[in-house]
């Protein structure tokens, strides 16, 4: 029998049946490769087209704004602070300064946070469970 009779046969439920077990494994073997023939001709299209929608709407081309750079301050008079919670505090520190080198696009040597101080919250509670719902959506 040819491939393609035998496909013809495999793809009718009726009579499928009729087929010898060498048939049905050519036929599950043509299938198979067909699908992952198909599946990466898909994937090879897909990547043109996305490397051509890049180059189209390729946004490199705009140019940035420059922004002045930080400059490094003299140290004022700083109160010591309690041994307790300085490891705390400079996990918080080294946070908000890798956070503030990411935005403004600057060493993380030219950030110098001289003060921390907290804000007092005055939202309801429930408003608080709400806010972490929504983060916890979007994750």
């Amino acid at each position: 029998m040819n491939v393609t009779e035998i496909i013809d046969l495999f793809s009718n439920p009726e009579t499928i049946h009729t087929l010898t077990v060498g048939q049905k494994s050519i036929g599950v073997g043509f299938t198979v490769a067909l699908g992952m023939i198909i599946t990466f001709a898909a994937l090879v299209i897909l990547q043109f087209v996305m490397t051509a929608m890049s180059k189209f709407l390729d946004d490199s081309k705009v140019p940035e704004k420059k922004t002045a750079p930080i400059k490094k301050a003299v140290p004022e008079a700083v109160t010591p602070v309690p041994e307790v919670s300085r490891s705390n505090d400079e996990e918080v520190i080294a946070a908000i300064t890798a956070a503030l080198s990411v935005k403004l696009k600057t060493p993380m040597s030219n950030i110098i946070i001289r003060n921390i101080k907290k804000v007092n919250d005055n939202h309801h509670v429930w408003n608080n469970v709400g806010v972490v719902e929504q983060m916890n959506n979007r994750l």
